[in-house]
């Protein structure tokens, strides 16, 4: 799948070529070939294509903007995700700041400012952005689950598990749980948990190709090859097993 995604992204990205060599004025294209390199996590040549979109966004008609999510704080969102990619902080950090002059939502803000330092190993400062994001909304699952990892990096293991759990009990579908609770059983060298993490988290992606901020099926199928092998996969009645846990 990921080699046949990848495909068709270069196949786009030849088509948008062959389409701004005709017509350097349709500006809208460089958002669209921006995303296609981003696509397949080649943010190097992705920023350049979101630098000139946002350069020239005057040219691009309001209208399009709009239809094709080639405006502003598009471009500038995903440039900042693609400098988050190559561990470049500030300028991503730069970018959602003047995504968050344009657009004032301050949870969307600091929830892209959260992973920018979450994946740089700052955890106490994204402790807190989170505290600041839960406060506003408890019923948040990403931020609860990647919460609960910094906290296992800051020590907090049982805290971090304690975390997961309750938001799996009331959210059985919370795909992204399963998969952080993963990871910190893996890191833990727990090694059969994680497994039952991971493969749980498979039977909630299966048919759903939707990626939640990088995690998707391949991803986690991906850990499982790599971490999980030898380990079958064991199907549960997750709202069953967490309540026989007395969790």
């Amino acid at each position: 799948n990921d080699v046949r995604s990848q495909t068709n992204s270069m196949k786009v990205i030849n088509r948008i070529n062959e389409l701004i060599t005709l017509d350097t004025t349709r500006v809208v294209m460089y958002g669209f070939r921006g995303m296609a390199f981003a696509m397949i996590k080649n943010y190097k040549d992705a920023i350049p294509d979101f630098s000139k979109a946002l350069q020239r966004m005057p040219e691009i008609p309001l209208a399009d903007r709009k239809e094709f999510a080639v405006d502003s704080i598009t471009m500038l969102t995903l440039r900042s995700q693609c400098y988050r990619e190559l561990e470049q902080v500030s300028l991503a950090v730069h970018d959602l700041e003047r995504v968050y002059g344009l657009d004032s939502v301050k949870n969307k803000f600091n929830r892209l400012l959260a992973l920018i330092y979450m994946n740089n190993g700052k955890y106490n400062e994204v402790v807190k952005i989170y505290e600041s994001i839960l406060a506003d909304d408890s019923t948040n699952r990403q931020a609860i689950s990647n919460y609960a990892y910094c906290l296992y990096r800051l020590g907090n293991q049982d805290s971090a598990i304690y975390l997961l759990n309750e938001s799996i009990l009331k959210a059985p579908d919370d795909f992204h749980a399963y998969v952080v609770k993963g990871d910190i059983w893996y890191e833990s060298k727990e090694i059969d948990e994680a497994c039952k993490e991971y493969h749980k988290c498979i039977e909630l992606l299966i048919g759903n190709n939707k990626a939640y901020f990088f995690v998707s099926k391949s991803q986690v199928e991906d850990k499982i090859k790599e971490r999980c092998k030898g380990i079958p996969s064991r199907p549960t009645d997750i709202k069953k097993e967490y309540k026989n846990k007395g969790i």
